[in-house]
């Protein structure tokens, strides 16, 4: 019995040719799809990348700020406290007041202060605030510990005492209290020696006996050799910090650019012009120069640029024990 021949359009060959159209369309779609999915699931990976990065800046920026803020509020307490400590010791009626003054108001710049009196033995410690056994009984000025902030406190050429300080913070602002608390005791010393006349004291010629004392005691020389009146060191290192706490953001840019000269100049042309006011004569070296590059500079000449004009007074000394401990 013979079979009969198949039907040739039911044949698999044909089939698949008649669904080819229909499967290539399908195919697309389902390309189309995933293309869409896979486009979709990349901007939403890049919309989270930048809301992620947006956050973060916006986290580091305000972290800056709040240390911005926070720097600025430290920067305002500092120049209040020395604002304040000018002020009140401007207004006190004793040397010891104004020591005592200085013994509180240190602690705010560094871990210890101290204040010595200059007698027989020497410099012997009168009184201290905060970091006890750090200070000795008597110091030597030439045996300083380098790492304390030490002022003499002069007063028309001769050596009351001095004040020191210890954990040092902030060095500039003790160079300013110390600068001012000489300043303040000298004027004190004079006032006490001419006192001005009033109306409830019968005579200007007889002052109090307790002022008249205080006075003698600040005229009479010490047992320590004193510096020479207006000390040329000490006079441009005030200034000279002055400037640089005054003009920071220039200093800090001059140093950077290697042009402190021509940022500050009207600064330190009137800073010298002061020093060479303050001073008796000519001096031997010029200490205002040494200090505008170690201060200002950080001891690189080359970052006051090409216009600063230099040393008037040339061959800087060596440093010395002052220096190194101021």
């Amino acid at each position: 019995m013979s079979e009969e021949p198949s039907d040739p359009g039911l044949s698999p060959d044909r089939l698949l040719e008649a669904a080819r159209p229909a499967l290539a369309e399908a195919l697309g779609e389902t390309i189309e799809q995933i293309r869409a999915a896979v486009a979709a699931e990349a901007q939403s990976h890049l919309e989270q990348a930048i809301r992620d990065k947006h956050a973060e800046l916006e986290a580091r920026f305000a972290d800056e700020a709040d240390e911005e803020r926070a720097r600025l509020r430290q920067e305002s307490r500092r120049w209040r406290a020395l604002a304040k400590f000018q002020h009140k010791t401007g207004e006190s009626t004793s040397q010891l007041e104004v020591l005592r003054r200085f013994l509180k108001t240190a602690l705010r710049f560094a871990d210890g202060s101290a204040v010595y009196l200059n007698k027989a033995a020497g410099l012997t410690l009168w009184d201290s605030e905060g970091a006890p056994r750090v200070f000795p009984d008597v110091v030597a000025v030439d045996a300083i510990d380098p790492d304390w902030y030490f002022w003499p406190v002069v007063v028309r050429g001769r050596t009351l005492g001095a004040v020191a300080a210890a954990g040092v913070r902030d060095r500039d602002a003790l160079v300013i209290m110390g600068g001012a608390l000489n300043r303040t005791i000298e004027n004190l010393a004079m006032r006490l020696r001419f006192p001005e006349p009033a109306d409830n004291v019968p005579s200007a010629q007889d002052p109090q006996p307790g002022a008249v004392a205080e006075a003698e005691a600040a005229a009479t020389p010490g047992d320590v050799a004193p510096p020479a009146a207006g000390d040329p060191r000490q006079v441009a290192r005030t200034i000279v910090v002055e400037i640089k706490l005054r003009h920071e953001d220039a200093v800090r840019e001059g140093r950077a650019r290697s042009d402190l000269f021509e940022r500050l100049r009207q600064p330190i042309e009137e800073g010298r012009a002061a020093y060479e006011g303050q001073l008796s004569g000519r001096p031997e070296h010029d200490y205002f120069h040494e200090e505008i590059v170690k201060i200002l500079a950080d001891n690189d000449f080359s970052r006051m640029g090409p216009e600063y004009p230099g040393p008037v007074v040339q061959s800087p000394p060596p440093l010395d024990a002052e220096e190194a401990n101021v």
